[in-house]
């Protein structure tokens, strides 16, 4: 807070209030070179001993974990690509590489594999789980030119957790090696694959999205108002239970 003195009226008065007025102001991410002073000592023996260097997350990394959790939140959760980190450290006189932010990125996945695998059983330990596809552009790099390809992440949710699956293709196969011996409800939408896995495997029993199931009904609105109407209703009540 600041104060604030304008002029003062003429004569003795003393100050009865004070008006607050308010700004949302910015403190941009800061970034710094934190040093650690290692004493080096020589035994009469004339043998050389320095004081270990502080643990970093990666050998003979140059960063702390403090950055590395800036690159994955920046990443992961706010969807800022590597390129953009480059180009906003180099703003603020940071040279650091792109292919290095890639490879923190890749060994970072590395550390955090068993958490994921820890979260995905959770989730496979569960009665009901959300399924579902989503198309991503991965880009490859071949004999000096880019190229680009589409796969997909299945995201699979069950009792507020969620674990992103990663698949070259939208082939069954790739859910279903996932699931192994899975027991339960999957909840999904009307492709065919997850048709193909519960044929294959009697435990697991779909059950339909109301969201794509109301689509149809908003579909055929104009040719049959009333009973969609009344579906509608229906659907409406579900959503209010849920």
């Amino acid at each position: 807070a600041e104060l604030l003195e304008g002029e003062k009226p003429q004569g003795e008065c003393t100050v009865e209030w004070t008006k607050v007025s308010e700004h949302l102001c910015c403190r941009p991410t800061q970034f710094f070179v934190k040093q650690y002073q290692r004493p080096v000592y020589k035994t009469p023996e004339g043998q050389v001993i320095a004081t270990p260097a502080p643990e970093t997350v990666f050998e003979r990394a140059m960063v702390d974990r403090t950055f590395l959790a800036w690159v994955f939140v920046a990443k992961f959760c706010w969807h800022l690509p590597l390129n953009r980190q480059e180009q906003m450290l180099k703003a603020q006189g940071i040279s650091l590489s792109r292919d290095t932010l890639v490879n923190y990125v890749l060994r970072g996945a590395e550390l955090l594999l068993p958490v994921y695998k820890e979260l995905l059983q959770t989730i496979l330990e569960s009665g009901h789980i959300f399924a579902d596809e989503s198309p991503v552009t991965v880009g490859k790099y071949k004999a000096g030119r880019k190229q680009y390809r589409e796969a997909y992440f299945w995201p699979l949710l069950a009792e507020n957790n969620i674990a992103f699956l990663y698949s070259p293709t939208r082939a069954a196969i790739n859910l279903q090696k996932v699931l192994g011996d899975y027991q339960g409800y999957i909840q999904c939408d009307g492709y065919r694959a997850y048709e193909k896995i519960a044929k294959e495997s009697p435990e697991i029993v779909l059950v339909g999205c109301w969201a794509h199931a109301r689509r149809k009904f908003i579909d055929a609105e104009n040719s049959d108002p009333v009973r969609v109407a009344k579906a509608l209703k229906f659907i409406r009540l579900l959503y209010r239970v849920e």
